[in-house]
């Protein structure tokens, strides 16, 4: 893989500082860190590309060396998931297939080279799900060895703490799991996960100063909204005016308009939910989507086409 990958970061060099990567340079060279971004990645990034960059003299080789170490994460990553699919007998096609979407697939490669947090979040979340299932498979050599369950927890912790809203995505693993096991092992291994996870978003943030920004709950409506904004812009004719009136509670038509496919920013951040309440959005939001699932669709298809040209 890292062999295909490189003429690639040869020609992105030193790789995309892309996303919020700007943001968290700045957080860092100020020393004013905030929770918004997960601290932990705030740090390797603002180390690689500000700290190790004064040091050898040149911000885009530290950016580079950042991203060479994470093309080598991701490549053992996904060999060792190709080497799971050999280890339960699945067939050369289906490794083969594997390999090759791993090593060619356009947005694979540019996440790989990316800055963002993403790319390592996933690469933790690869490894624990591949990690709970050998748990499953083999259950009693799982409750036998410290290491597997070490290595659970840390890939697990380090993807929670990667990604600050990653937590909500493992709740349901995590009673899946205990509920597969019904062992205390197993419910000393998350309870540790969830310890030191509160631990460091919170005693270690306080120590380290950092500045606790609360996230805007419109920021976990982003789809509905984006999906909202789409019909509003291309099939207006399909709304009615109790519909417009329900969405002109919590935005505009200004704001509506700035809509564009490939990031939620521009509707999400300026939205207030608070005049038609979390129930009476939901409803309006699958009224509009069963009259319109051509765009909802649509939506979905022309960010992922966003994604593979950029």
């Amino acid at each position: 893989m890292l062999a295909f990958w490189i003429p690639v970061f040869l020609a992105v060099y030193p790789g995309y500082f892309s996303y919020d990567a700007a943001n968290q340079w700045v957080q860092y060279t100020s020393g004013y860190t905030m929770s918004w971004h997960p601290v932990v990645h705030t740090m390797i990034i603002g180390f690689f590309s500000h700290t190790l960059a004064d040091i050898i003299g040149s911000e885009n080789l530290g950016i580079a060396l950042y991203i060479i170490l994470q093309m080598i994460l991701c490549s053992a990553c996904f060999t060792y998931c190709i080497y799971f699919l050999d280890k339960y007998k699945v067939s050369r096609v289906v490794k083969g297939i594997g390999l090759l979407y791993y090593t060619f697939f356009p947005v694979i490669v540019m996440f790989v080279l990316c800055s963002t947090r993403d790319t390592i979040f996933t690469v933790m979340i690869l490894f624990s799900i591949i990690f709970m299932t050998e748990a499953l498979i083999d259950k009693e050599k799982f409750l036998k060895s410290k290491f597997l369950q070490f290595r659970f927890i840390l890939v697990t912790f380090l993807a929670l703490i990667f990604r600050n809203n990653g937590i909500y995505a493992y709740i349901p693993f995590f009673i899946i799991f205990i509920l597969a096991f019904r062992k205390k092992e197993i419910l000393i291994s998350i309870t540790i996960i969830l310890v030191l996870y509160a631990e460091v978003i919170g005693t270690l943030y306080t120590l380290l100063g950092v500045y606790t920004r609360t996230t805007a709950k419109a920021e976990a409506f982003s789809v509905p909204l984006q999906q909202i904004a789409r019909v509003y812009n291309y099939n207006y004719e399909s709304l009615t005016d109790e519909e417009k009136e329900k969405i002109f509670l919590y935005t505009t038509d200004e704001q509506l308009k700035e809509y564009r496919p490939e990031i939620s920013d521009p509707i999400k951040y300026k939205v207030d939910l608070k005049n038609i309440g979390y129930i009476e959005f939901f409803k309006l939001w699958l009224k509009i989507g069963i009259k319109n699932p051509r765009n909802i669709y649509r939506f979905i298809f022309s960010k992922y086409i966003w994604v593979l040209v950029s």
